[in-house]
């Protein structure tokens, strides 16, 4: 069988998009013939048959579109995933191959590339049930069966149940969210502020960027800039993925109250070392594994007061807790493992390749006005973000003068 893979980006640098495609490249790479069109400027990549990369090209023209089309028929393409690639997405009327999107985030520019043209997709992969509603609704899915909801999944590990994390004095608190405003990290922010003033004992762990949203516009420019020493924080900003991985693994307690997700390999892989994790109630994946788990804390989304109070009471109250660490850890491998997902996929390909796809010509007049209904959506995706943006970097503003 002869895949095309569609991303805009296929090289992993840390997570994220990247390391998704791998994973297909790994699950399928080795059965069949694997092709790249990628919005990325890569060439070559591993394990591609072929790669075709459109950086830098003006690739919304209809000439483009008919070469891309010459080369699915020259590679004898079955099937044609798309994993957040945009012309692949404006291009689905006119393929003539079974297409499955992947929906790497419950809504904005993500499901956007996921869920546009959705009558002329054989299958839409949605990270959530919430996410699996965003798509049907905003995109008016008649064929609510198309859109099916796989959970990412933790690659296979051996390790032996953490004991030591039981008895760990003091308890460790891992946030690998950096200055994300998606992963609210204004939030923790406000949480781990208070938690400082108290007198409990915790070592805090801080990944990622700790460039602020508002260092373009404000003279405070670092997450760094709101705390002062001391020996139970350590903010380590960015790390390599291997890194990142070895402080989550330690984590008594692991922090995502995020105000959006699809399904976090953070999370995944903190449960898969067994931890204490706390999500925010916003509809996305997260929220779905812990209430399906029975374990962690869910917090209000929006509150520092909500995610300090679950914080304390787990110092506080440990013992109440210790179930957690078993449950996280037998769910990570019964529920949420790489064989798991790996036959969900295969169980979808041989599903989709089983139906034919509907399609039409390609035209130019259509075509560009495909592309104006999709640069239009883009558009209002884009300012929402901005707008979310606008309101943290003004919150911050604020923060910083209550805080100081």
């Amino acid at each position: 069988m002869n895949i095309l893979l569609s991303t805009s980006c296929a090289i992993p640098s840390g997570g994220g998009i990247a390391s998704y495609n791998e994973e297909l490249v790994n699950l399928f790479g080795r059965e069949h013939s694997l092709y790249l069109i990628t919005a990325s400027k890569e060439e070559n990549v591993y394990g591609y048959k072929e790669t075709v990369s459109y950086y830098g090209k003006d690739y919304k023209t209809f000439i483009y579109a008919r070469d891309i089309l010459d080369k699915i028929d020259k590679w004898k393409i079955d099937i044609v995933i798309n994993s957040d690639c945009p012309l692949i997405a404006v291009l689905a009327p006119y393929i003539k191959v079974p297409i499955i999107s992947i929906s790497h985030f419950i809504n904005g520019r993500l499901a956007l590339s996921a869920g546009y043209n959705a009558n002329y997709l054989s299958a839409i992969v949605s990270l959530s049930n919430y996410g699996k509603d965003y798509l049907i609704k905003t995109y008016n899915i008649k064929e609510e069966s198309k859109v099916k909801v796989i959970y990412n999944f933790v690659a296979d590990k051996e390790m032996p149940f953490p004991d030591n994390k039981i008895n760990r004095t003091p308890l460790k608190i891992v946030y690998p969210g950096g200055t994300s405003i998606k992963k609210s990290f204004e939030v923790v922010m406000c949480a781990l502020y208070k938690l400082l003033k108290t007198n409990l004992n915790f070592k805090f762990i801080w990944l990622g960027n700790t460039l602020l949203p508002s260092a373009k516009f404000s003279k405070h420019k670092d997450l760094r800039q709101f705390f002062e020493d001391d020996n139970r924080l350590e903010i380590k900003g960015k790390v390599s993925r291997e890194e990142a991985i070895h402080y989550i693994e330690q984590a008594n307690i692991f922090l995502l109250p995020s105000r959006g997700e699809g399904c976090p390999m953070t999370l995944l892989e903190a449960m898969r070392a067994g931890c204490i994790p706390i999500v925010s109630d916003a509809k996305h994946g997260s929220v779905e594994i812990l209430q399906s788990g029975k374990f962690g804390k869910i917090v209000k989304q929006g509150s520092s007061t909500s995610l300090f109070d679950a914080i304390e009471d787990i110092l506080v109250n440990h013992g109440n807790y210790i179930n957690d660490y078993k449950n996280t850890f037998t769910y990570s491998r019964n529920t949420l493992s790489q064989n798991i997902w790996a036959q969900q996929m295969k169980n979808l390909f041989l599903t989709v390749r089983s139906h034919s796809k509907e399609y039409k010509i390609l035209e130019e007049e259509d075509y560009a006005l495909n592309w104006k209904n999709f640069d239009k959506r883009l558009k209002k995706e884009r300012c929402k973000e901005q707008f979310d943006s606008l309101v943290c970097r003004l919150y911050l503003e604020y923060l910083y003068y209550f805080i100081k």
